[in-house]
């Protein structure tokens, strides 16, 4: 919606949507950060998978359009407009993630464009931490989980 693409339709709003919430956002495909390398034994995703799948997704996609996929490699005002799309934004990620690294410095260059950004790393979470607070049979959730759902309550 920032950067439109030729052939493809384009989202017109009426207003900025009310928030956004990308959970343990794959903001680098090809990330080799050391959280990929030192995570890679304590979460739910593998260097292996993710670097397969990387290749897989990139394979064939001419430079220009990798920040589409990859926004850790986005020009630097990329997201300068993104307060015309969206009002908020919560990002989080697990410490125990491999896409922790890439996706805590995702998080820092976009709060420097978007101020209103929320970022949360969850202490010993996993990529996508929240989803199995609702996976078991206890009924007892995170801490993460909580501000998740208050972020929602708040502006939807």
């Amino acid at each position: 919606m920032l950067h439109p693409v030729a052939n493809v339709p384009r989202l017109t709003l009426s207003a900025p949507f009310s928030g956004a919430y990308p959970m343990s956002p794959w903001v680098s495909l090809t990330g080799k950060t050391g959280s990929m390398l030192t995570n890679g034994d304590s979460d739910v995703l593998g260097i292996e998978a993710l670097s397969y799948w990387g290749r897989i997704v990139l394979d064939g996609v001419p430079e220009k359009y990798r920040p589409y996929l990859e926004p850790y490699y986005a020009p630097e005002n990329w997201f300068a407009d993104l307060s015309t799309i969206v009002r908020r934004v919560l990002i989080t990620a697990g410490d125990a993630e491999c896409l922790r690294d890439d996706i805590v410095v995702f998080a820092d260059r976009l709060r420097k464009k978007f101020p209103e950004l929320q970022f949360v790393l969850q202490d010993y979470g996993v990529h996508n931490d929240p989803y199995f607070d609702f996976l078991w049979p206890e009924k007892v959730k995170g801490v993460l989980t909580p501000m998740i759902l208050d972020f929602f309550m708040a502006g939807f």
